[in-house]
């Protein structure tokens, strides 16, 4: 039961007994006032309390004859019924860096519960010599109370990711050579032959999750688990990202499989401990998250700032508690002001690395026409440049997010050292005299 004030006093066996134990003695006829003096809305109210007695015989023996019992109530603030705030960033995409940088709002299904910190006042008699208490004296004290109603919300988490570096290169190979070099750049394949292509190196990235949840150590009721949310997020990744290959010949471009290999790296982890009062997230909390998204994406501090406000996640708190702000607010001069130390922002980064990228792909008979003439005994045939390319990309609803044709996260480029010839020859063409015609 939260109460502003209540106080109680009473007079009986030969005085006044005040609410903090002090007894006043009573004489005939005589008033005695309790010191009472309280203080709410603007208004001071005091007590007086006049006994009546009777001398009862000659050696002053006091009957009491009379009690009272006072009690100032005061009206108690109901505090609104709210429901469980949610997100209006879920799925979305808050932070978009050419691709390789990017960051979006996942939602999860667990309530978090927590009892929001209220702040009220009270006023104590003051004391003068002899440790006696002051009539007329107050002392204002400040008290945080637990609130009455329970506050919940759902987690939410920004995952992101950045690319740390892309420095695959390859080289084709072909045991069908024309040229009599069977890889490298002065390779030269009839149609008809199977090429294998490898890239060495590796693209690597940094995948990292914000997690909005409660102190651990304080939750009310609920099991949720950021670190392990995290690690479904980088599985997910693992299991969801395409690595798509192409041979481009030519002005002609063809879908290749490839396979890949992926390794985790080095992970981290830490914990913002964040401060909700007066309706939003205290500048210090908010600024310490602010600056470490900076420092992890490698980006500027206004853009970090973008993307914290872009993310909901304040937004959702002031939802999720009545403030002086909230439109349920009908405490008198809005002096209700739920408040919350509770709230964390748990922060959690995985590197994961990509190579060994091999695909194995025939040369189409066709793919290569020629406008040539040719001569007797030597080849005449045309020959186009080709390669190997690739891109990067998640699914475009990736765990949920709308990520649309912000889903390539590595843009198409050329795979270094991927670069032969094809002629316009077929494996058909063979000359026993003079080898390929």
């Amino acid at each position: 039961m939260i109460s502003r004030w209540c106080v109680s006093s009473r007079q009986k066996n030969k005085g006044i007994i005040d609410r903090l134990g002090n007894s006043t003695a009573l004489t005939q006829n005589t008033s005695a006032t309790s010191g009472v003096r309280v203080t709410v809305g603007g208004k001071k109210d005091s007590y007086k309390f006049t006994a009546t007695v009777d001398t009862g015989n000659r050696f002053g023996t006091l009957t009491m004859i009379n009690q009272y019992v006072v009690n100032h109530q005061v009206r108690k603030y109901t505090p609104a019924t709210l429901g469980t705030s949610t997100n209006n960033k879920l799925n979305q995409v808050i932070f978009n860096s050419g691709g390789n940088k990017l960051a979006w709002v996942t939602g999860y299904d667990a309530i978090l519960k927590v009892y929001p910190e209220v702040n009220y006042k009270y006023y104590q008699v003051g004391k003068g010599d002899n440790n006696q208490y002051v009539q007329d004296s107050l002392i204002r004290r400040d008290v945080v109370v637990l609130g009455e109603k329970p506050r919940t919300t759902k987690p939410v988490a920004l995952n992101g990711l950045l690319l740390l570096g892309n420095n695959l290169t390859g080289e084709v190979v072909s045991n069908g050579a024309l040229s009599g070099q069977t890889q490298g750049s002065g390779l030269v394949v009839p149609q008809g032959v199977d090429i294998t292509m490898k890239a060495d190196g590796n693209a690597s990235f940094k995948l990292v999750s914000y997690v909005l949840d409660l102190n651990d150590k304080l939750k009310v009721g609920n099991s949720f688990s950021a670190v392990n949310e995290h690690n479904n997020y980088v599985n997910t990744f693992l299991s969801g990202v395409t690595f798509k290959t192409k041979l481009q010949v030519g002005t002609k471009e063809f879908d290749t499989n490839a396979t890949v290999n992926s390794e985790k790296g080095a992970s981290t982890s830490g914990t913002f401990f964040m401060e909700f009062k007066g309706g939003k997230l205290t500048d210090v909390t908010k600024v310490a998250v602010i600056r470490d998204m900076q420092a992890t994406y490698g980006i500027s501090y206004d853009q970090a700032t973008a993307m914290f406000n872009n993310s909901g996640i304040e937004q959702q708190l002031q939802a999720m508690f009545e403030t002086k702000n909230s439109a349920t607010n009908k405490s008198l001069n809005k002096w209700y002001d739920e408040e919350s130390t509770l709230i964390v922002i748990h922060k959690y980064t995985t590197d994961v690395t990509f190579n060994n990228i091999f695909s194995q792909d025939k040369i189409d008979y066709g793919t290569v026409t020629t406008n040539g003439t040719s001569t007797s005994g030597a080849t005449k045939h045309k020959t186009v440049d080709a390669y190997y390319k690739i891109k990067v990309e998640l699914p475009s609803n990736f765990m949920g997010a709308n990520l649309g044709n912000q889903a390539t996260i590595v843009p198409e480029a050329e795979i270094s050292g991927t670069r032969f010839k094809v002629s316009s020859s077929t494996t058909s063409d063979f000359d026993s005299n003079f080898g390929w015609n």
